[in-house]
């Protein structure tokens, strides 16, 4: 299974976009969902050009809504992950933003030995932790 960096990379070179893999996913999961018993073609069905041939004729509301909500769950899962990543990001970008802004403040008071050499390990070490989080 790629990663999301290198899915990243293959959608930058060319490859398939975020959208085109949430489909295919998409695409699969309904593949995969088993048919209820009730299911069972009829002539409407079967037979291209059969006047107002659709898929109602296959299975009924409640067993469409059971597909959807199989075919869905992952695209559901899906979003709550990225929403997840997001605000990891955003922690990460205001624990770096507190790192900077106590920079500052130690520079201002001129006291490099004391202050502003551990201010600056710290920084470095929530940087660190940020670029292997990646």
């Amino acid at each position: 299974m790629e990663t999301e960096q290198q899915q990243d990379q293959t959608e930058a070179a060319g490859g398939a976009s975020a959208v085109d893999r949430r489909v295919s996913r998409l695409v699969d999961r309904f593949l995969a969902w088993p048919l209820p018993d009730s299911v069972a073609s009829d002539q409407c069905a079967t037979m291209p050009g059969y006047p107002h041939r659709s898929g109602t004729n296959l299975l009924t509301a409640d067993e469409a809504r059971q597909m959807f909500e199989y075919v869905l769950a992952e695209a559901e899962a899906c979003a709550r992950c990225e929403h997840e990543k997001r605000l990891g990001i955003e922690q990460q970008r205001d624990e770096l933003l507190a790192a900077l802004k106590e920079l500052e403040r130690v520079y201002e008071t001129g006291d490099f030995d004391t202050e502003f050499k551990p201010a600056l390990t710290k920084a470095r070490a929530t940087i660190a932790e940020v670029e292997g989080d990646k």
